[in-house]
Formats: C-alpha cells, structure tokens, sequence
C-alpha cells in the first residue's frame, strides 16, 4: 500500500475542462451540466473533509442500476456518469490530459497493492453509486485492473468498510507493519500472508486494513509473487551458509526487509525469511 499526495487539480477546473469538451448537438446537455457545478465543488470539499476522518460513508447512494433518477435538480445519474466516459476518459479530449496527469501520478505502481502496474482510475466511491464524484480528481485514484475489478461498485455504510484511501488515510496505514506473512515448510517452500494489526490501533483501524487485505484479495495475490522469489531465496542461502552461517543469513534478509516498505511484498517476504531457523539453515534445499 502506498500513499500518494492528494491531486493538485481543482474539481472547478476538471469539471469546466470536461463542458468543454461537449460539443455541437449536445450543447442543450452542456448547459444543464454547467448548472450544477456549485453543488460539485461544494460536495467535492465535503469529500475531502469526509476522507480524513474518514466519513466517506455518509454520503447518500443512487440506487444500483435506475440511470434516469434524479441526483441533483433534473440531472441524472446516466448525465454524471457520462461526463466521465463520454468527456473525461475519452480518448482525443482536453480533458483526457487530466485523466493522463492522474493516472501517472503513482509512478505506474498500484497504490492500494503496491505491486500492480497502473493501468486506470479506479473511482474510490463507485460512480454507478456516488455518481456526483465521477470527475472529482480527490476521488480518481491510479489503480491496477485487479484492484479496479476487486472494489468494484459496492457501496459503503461504515468506517471500516473503506478500504485506504491512498489520498488520504492515515501515515500509520503506510508505516506500521500490519502485514506479516510466515514460511510453509513444504517442497518448495511457500509463503503465506496474513493480516496483524498492531494492538494500539483503535477498532475501526484494525477492521479497516483487515477489510482491505481481503477486498483486494492480497493474500493470494501476494504469495503468487512470493512463490516467484523463493527459488532465489534458496540458492541466496545454499551460497552464504558456509560463509555467513544461518546468523549471518538472517541478517542479510533482514537487512533487505528493512529497505522495503512495511507492508510490501518483499518486505513481508524477507522479514519471514529471517524469522524462520529452518529456511535460514538451509533445510528448504534438501
């Protein structure tokens, strides 16, 4: 999980870039739009006091399908969601530079796994039930297509059903360790991934991160890419052991763990590499 600085994007300056880009027969559209930007703007500041907290929950949803209902004044939810798609993701738009700026802005790695490669915006509250959010830049986030397809279009109804927000959760989220994983003493070892909250974390906090390691499915997903480092892991300790010992190998994956982030794949992966006397001396290569 990484954490990324909020966009510095105006929701004014998004929103009039996408009403720009409406053309032609659709001006009728356009200017039944352009009324409703003071209830954007004005809802998009609530969002990010709302994500802090986080009571992102207490917004009210549209209903599941029913695109001609009403969201504000005689706008539908089919309208919004259509900004989106029709403007503000559209391949040729001025608007799509905004998307573009957005999308590169976590350096092409998934912020809510930290491994995935970017490949869209995941709308951190579904646009098919917050669809006044559909182009609130605090509300795009960078996300793999795994992660994107794991949110899906669930709506929330508490604290700890948010997943991190990568905008604006907590530094503890990203700091302290609440991934641990442990070595399975198989042929070829494998590793597991669990969620340990730290005990001095409140509830919700812990619900929360718990929540999350399950939606994005990343116990699974990271013991795949572990597998993929375990033969390495073996052969790095068939060749130190008789120079360093089995001291010195904990040491050394330690040492990788500690250059990691917290939460990461490799960092769990090394920091459990450390910990377990068997792999350490040598036992997963006979």
């Amino acid at each position: 999980m990484n954490k990324l600085n909020p966009p510095d994007l105006l929701v004014r300056d998004t929103y009039l870039s996408c009403l720009s880009d409406i053309k032609g027969s659709n001006i009728i559209y356009k200017n039944k739009m352009s009324k409703i930007l003071p209830q954007i703007v004005s809802q998009s500041r609530l969002y990010a006091l709302r994500a802090v907290v986080p009571e992102l929950h207490l917004f009210s949803c549209a209903r599941h399908g029913h695109g001609s209902d009403n969201i504000v004044d005689d706008i539908t939810k089919d309208n919004l969601i259509n900004l989106y798609g029709g403007y503000f993701s559209k391949s040729g738009t001025s608007s799509r530079s905004i998307y573009d700026i957005l999308r590169a802005s976590s350096n092409s790695v998934c912020p809510f796994c930290s491994f995935g490669n970017v490949t869209t915006l995941d709308h951190y509250l579904p646009k098919a039930r917050y669809p006044l959010f559909s182009v609130v830049p605090d509300n795009l986030v960078p996300a793999c297509a795994e992660c994107n397809k794991g949110k899906g279009s669930s709506i929330l109804t508490t604290i700890e059903e948010q997943p991190l927000h990568p905008y604006f959760s907590e530094a503890k989220f990203y700091n302290d360790i609440w991934i641990t994983a442990y070595i399975e003493h198989t042929c070829p070892p494998s590793v597991v991934y669990i969620v340990e909250p730290p005990t001095n974390w409140d509830k919700p906090s812990k619900q929360r991160v718990i929540n999350h390691f399950k939606d994005f499915n990343l116990g699974e997903r990271f013991s795949i890419q572990a597998g993929l480092n375990i033969q390495s892991a073996v052969t790095t300790v068939e060749t130190l052991l008789p120079i360093i010992g089995s001291e010195g190998i904990k040491d050394h994956f330690k040492k990788i763990a500690d250059n990691e982030p917290p939460n990461s794949i490799l960092g769990t992966f090394n920091r459990a590499l450390a910990r377990d006397n068997w792999f350490c001396a040598g036992e997963a290569s006979e």
